[in-house]
């Protein structure tokens, strides 16, 4: 079953504010990409830095909107969608994990694994177990205590992926999960 299309994506972006007014000068980054993931899919972009890898991930993450082209979630065209229904796409369906973790350092990493189930009103003894279930999948259950700026990158990105993870979402979009690559993930 096909959970998320991309058809025929382009992506042009103009440099400055000079460019838009005066000179009309565009930089295309996505050109025609089109992309079909279905459930169970895990789908790796490569590709050098500047190619549109993020961007791309950004389009079909609804942060960004292509300049041409459909992104389609479970046969539904996002252009349908208003922005009260874009949020609660994402909110439910769709999960980040970026490069640079987005961790709030304020808080502990139990903390911020927590924030996507205070967010959907998640009773506290399943958010506990969720947590739990996912840090120890990853490893991280003795240091969820801590705070981002008191572990090693790699235990911040585990923190990341289990804060994508325990929601469930349909898909994972990340920049990077093992360094080098962008990846699409449908957990099910």
């Amino acid at each position: 079953m096909t959970i998320l299309k991309a058809e025929n994506i382009d992506k042009t972006y103009n440099n400055s504010f000079v460019d838009r007014i005066y000179l009309k000068k565009k930089y295309p980054v996505l050109n025609g990409i089109d992309l079909e993931v279905c459930e169970g899919d895990s789908i790796c972009i490569m590709g050098k830095s500047g190619c549109g890898k993020i961007t791309l991930l950004k389009v079909l993450g609804t942060i960004d909107k292509a300049t041409h082209g459909d992104v389609i979630y479970n046969g539904r065209n996002i252009r349908r969608y208003n922005d009260t229904e874009i949020s609660e796409l994402r909110r439910k369906n769709i999960e980040f994990v970026f490069q640079d973790y987005n961790l709030l350092d304020s808080l502990s990493l139990e903390e911020n694994i927590m924030i996507p189930m205070i967010l959907e009103n998640i009773h506290a003894k399943e958010r506990q177990k969720r947590l739990y279930e996912n840090a120890e999948l990853l490893g991280i259950k003795d240091i969820l205590k801590k705070y981002p700026y008191e572990v090693s990158g790699g235990e911040k990105q585990r923190a990341a992926i289990a804060r994508s993870l325990v929601n469930n979402p349909k898909v994972i979009l990340a920049d990077e999960p093992t360094g080098g690559s962008a990846c699409i993930r449908r957990f099910f």
